[in-house]
C-alpha cells in the first residue's frame, strides 16, 4: 500500500517536496494558533520534517525543522507563556533538528545499500535483477510499438585465463570488457552483467543502421582489447531486434539466451543477428 505512495514522492522534484513540507508546517501552525497551545501539536511537526528530510535531503529537512520551531513558539509568545516554557521549546527544537539530520543520514545509508543490492560487485555494472528491471521499464516506455534490441556478449576462454594467470587476471579482464562495452554504448546506463562471463545491452528506439553501427564499434573495441592483452579469449555476440517491443521481457531474453548458447558451442568468435517482426513470434 505504501509502495505506490513512495514511488510517487520519489518522482516529485525537491522544490515541490520542500513546498509541501512548508504547507504542512503552516497547517499545523494554524491549528496551534487557534488553540494557543503548542503542547498537543508539537509532535505533528515531526511529520513534515521526516518527509522533507527523507525525500529532499538534510538541508531541506533542517529548514523545515527551523520553520516548525518558529511556528511552535508562536502560541507561547502570543499567550505570554514563553519565559515559563522556554525549556520545553529548547527540547522540541533539538528533537526537530536531530530528526532532520537522522532522516537524511538514514536515507543516505538506504541509498547506499540499494545501490549495492543492484550492482555487480566485480564490475560495478547493474546485476541481472537490476538489468531485468531496466529492461522491463524500457519495454513499457516503448509501448509495444517502437523497436527494441537486446544484445548479449559472452566471453569464452575465461576459465583458461583463470587457470593459467590466476583469478585476478580473469576478473580484471571482465572489468575491462564491461567498461569497454559501456563506453561504446549510446545509453551507458542500459548495460549489465547478467552472468559469470555474460553482459547484456539494451538499445531502445534504435534503427537497424544504428544497431549495426553500435555492434560493429563494440566488436572492434573488444578485438582491440584482446590484441593488447594477448589472451586467448573469444566473443560470442547475440543480437535480437524486435520491430515491435514485446509486452514482456522474458520471451526476448529467453530467445537471446538460446542463440547465445548455440554461438558458444562453436568455441570461436561469433555474431548472430536476428530480427523479429512481431512480438508474438517470441516463445
Amino acid at each position: 500500500m505504501l509502495q505506490p505512495v513512495d514511488a510517487f514522492l520519489e518522482r516529485l522534484p525537491k522544490p515541490f517536496l520542500v513546498a509541501l513540507g512548508i504547507a504542512l508546517v503552516m497547517i499545523i501552525g494554524g491549528v496551534n494558533l487557534l488553540s494557543l497551545s503548542a503542547k498537543h501539536f508539537m509532535s505533528l511537526y515531526l511529520v513534515p520534517i521526516a518527509l522533507t528530510g527523507w525525500y529532499a535531503g538534510g538541508m531541506a529537512g533542517g529548514g523545515i525543522a527551523l520553520l516548525s520551531l518558529m511556528y511552535g513558539l508562536l502560541p507561547a509568545l502570543l499567550s505570554g507563556g514563553f519565559p515559563e516554557s522556554w525549556g520545553e521549546h529548547v527540547v522540541s527544537g533539538s528533537v526537530f533538528f536531530i530528526e532532520a539530520a537522522f532522516m537524511a543520514r538514514l536515507r543516505g545509508k538506504f541509498d547506499s545499500l540499494s545501490r549495492m543490492a543492484t550492482l555487480d560487485s566485480l564490475t560495478g555494472l547493474p546485476n541481472a535483477q537490476a538489468f531485468f528491471e531496466l529492461m522491463a521499464r524500457e519495454t513499457i516506455e516503448c509501448e509495444g510499438q517502437n523497436a527494441l534490441t537486446l544484445v548479449y556478449v559472452d566471453l569464452g576462454g575465461v576459465d583458461r585465463v583463470n587457470r593459467s594467470l590466476g583469478h585476478a587476471a580473469g576478473d580484471q579482464m571482465l572489468c575491462t570488457i564491461g567498461q569497454v562495452i559501456k563506453q561504446n554504448m549510446p545509453r551507458p546506463d542500459l548495460i549489465g552483467r547478467v552472468g559469470g562471463t555474460t553482459f547484456a545491452m539494451l538499445l531502445p528506439h534504435a534503427s537497424a543502421e544504428n544497431v549495426n553501427a553500435t555492434i560493429r564499434q563494440v566488436q572492434t573495441r573488444l578485438y582491440e582489447v584482446r590484441c593488447k592483452s594477448l589472451l586467448a579469449i573469444t566473443f560470442s555476440i547475440s543480437v535480437m531486434t524486435c520491430v515491435e517491443a514485446p509486452r514482456t521481457v522474458a520471451g526476448l531474453m529467453h530467445e537471446a539466451e538460446n542463440h547465445l548458447r548455440r554461438s558458444n558451442a562453436l568455441h570461436h568468435d561469433a555474431l548472430n543477428i536476428v530480427q523479429i517482426d512481431s512480438a508474438s513470434a517470441l516463445h
